[in-house]
Order: C-alpha cells, then sequence, then structure tokens
C-alpha cells in the first residue's frame, strides 16, 4: 500500500511539475512582442536610418529593424524576406532580453522591383508582426527597350541539363544537388549587328559565375554552364544582361537535395 502511494506521490509530481513548465514556456512564448519595425536603409548606434515603405531599387541593400520586448530569457527569432510570394531570405537572428533591438539585411537586386514583406517569427514559428514595402525602378521590358540598347530580347531561357544541336535539353525549374552541371540556354532577337551578352549566376544573392558570350544575329542561340556543388540547395537564379549591362531575362530555378 505504501509503495502504490509513494509511486501516486511520484505520478503527480512529475504531472504538476510538467504543467509548470508548460504553463511557464507558453507565457514566455506569448509575451514576445514586436515592440518596433521598420525598414531602412542602414542601422547606426542601434537606430534605424532612413526608414521608409518605399525604396529605388538603387538602394542595393536594406535593413529590416526589429526592437522586441517581453523576453525572459534568451531566445531566437526570424525574419522571412519576400518578393511577392517568393522568399528570397530566411534570417534567424538572437533576442537576449526585453529590449533588444537587432536586424537582418538583404540584397535588392535591379530586377527585384514591386511588393515585398518580411515576416517577424517568434521562437516557435509564431506570426509577430508583417512588414510590407515597395521597390521600384524601370521595368525590365522598358529597360530592353531604352535608348542606346537596341530592341534585343530573350525570346527563350531556360535551365537545362544539356545543350545537343543547338537546342535545350531537360529544361527544369528544379534540380537535384547531385546535377553536376547546368546550362543556363538564351535564343536572342533583335541583333542588328554582333554583340556580347553576360550570363551572371546567382546562388541566393550571391555571385557564383559571369559569362561573357557572343551573339553574332537575330535568332542567336547560345548558353554558359556552371558546375552545382552538392551543398549548394536552395534558390538561384540567372540574370541576362545585354551589351550595356540592362537586364534582358531573369531565369530562375531551385536545387534540391537528392532524392531518396
Amino acid at each position: 500500500m505504501k509503495r502504490q502511494f509513494s509511486r501516486l506521490l511520484v505520478l503527480v509530481t512529475l504531472i504538476t511539475f510538467s504543467l509548470f513548465m508548460g504553463v511557464t514556456v507558453k507565457g514566455q512564448e506569448a509575451s514576445v512582442e514586436v515592440a518596433e519595425a521598420a525598414i531602412c536603409a542602414d542601422v547606426v548606434n542601434r537606430e534605424p536610418v532612413d526608414v521608409g515603405d518605399e525604396f529605388e531599387t538603387s538602394v542595393n541593400r536594406l535593413f529590416c529593424f526589429t526592437k522586441i520586448t517581453g523576453v525572459q530569457e534568451p531566445i531566437e527569432i526570424t525574419h522571412v524576406w519576400y518578393w511577392g510570394e517568393i522568399e528570397r531570405a530566411r534570417v534567424s537572428v538572437p533576442v537576449g532580453g526585453s529590449g533588444w533591438r537587432t536586424w537582418s539585411t538583404k540584397a535588392i537586386q535591379a530586377h527585384e522591383t514591386g511588393e515585398w514583406h518580411v515576416d517577424v517569427l517568434g521562437p516557435i514559428g509564431e506570426l509577430l508582426k508583417s512588414l510590407t514595402f515597395t521597390v521600384k525602378g524601370v521595368p525590365r521590358e522598358e529597360i530592353a527597350r531604352a535608348p542606346g540598347t537596341s530592341a534585343l530580347q530573350v525570346s527563350e531561357g531556360v535551365i537545362c541539363r544539356d545543350a545537343v544541336d543547338r537546342e535545350p535539353v531537360d529544361v527544369g525549374e528544379e534540380f537535384e544537388s547531385t546535377v553536376g552541371k547546368l546550362f543556363c540556354f538564351t535564343k536572342i532577337e533583335g541583333v542588328e549587328t554582333p554583340v556580347e551578352i553576360t550570363h551572371v549566376w546567382y546562388y541566393g544573392d550571391g555571385e557564383r559565375a559571369r559569362t561573357s558570350l557572343s551573339v553574332g544575329g537575330s535568332g542567336w542561340r547560345t548558353w554558359s554552364t556552371k558546375n552545382i556543388m552538392e551543398h549548394e540547395i536552395g534558390e538561384w537564379h540567372v540574370d541576362v544582361l545585354g551589351p550595356e549591362g540592362e537586364l534582358l531575362k531573369t531565369v530562375q530555378f531551385t536545387i534540391i537535395k537528392e532524392r531518396p
């Protein structure tokens, strides 16, 4: 009888302790708040500088600044940057205590005009706040037709596994990390005299390769290649630039882990 009572007492104690810890953790999570949040051009002395909700593409880089309150012990929050509905960056930032100020940064590419937002997520992924902003710039179609840039157009631009007889092979938007090498295939129209175009390969926001290609006439087909390392998993894109550096087209693709 005493042994059964002892076991019952231990069980009750464990349940009480678990409930207490659950309430404590839940209370910690529920109390985390974003007291201040802003998109800005810089952060100086832990304060946001040039805060706004509209920026030119020439800004090159933006900051998401947050001040977090209600933190009882060190945690991590996450800033998730979206261009339209496309996730462009996910940054975990530490928060050491209540009133803590922290920020993430994001490089802005010349073609990434339009609506953006940053979701600020709490320690268990709960949405604490969402900040919206706009990046303004000349639409790529207007850039391609601007005076002095001729009427160059990319009538076909794809990522593929090979190019055979001047045609792309195994075209896709998603490739496994073991693919080894990929091709960016382009067909160029509107060429009056021989020119050079450039393929710039990006892994995330980091430039990984830049290849100049000769274009001899309208309807010209040309391509660049890039070795893909197995650890380079995530979002990629290739910017196709005209002879004066104008953006003609962006081709996006994703590298995923090898499927079982």
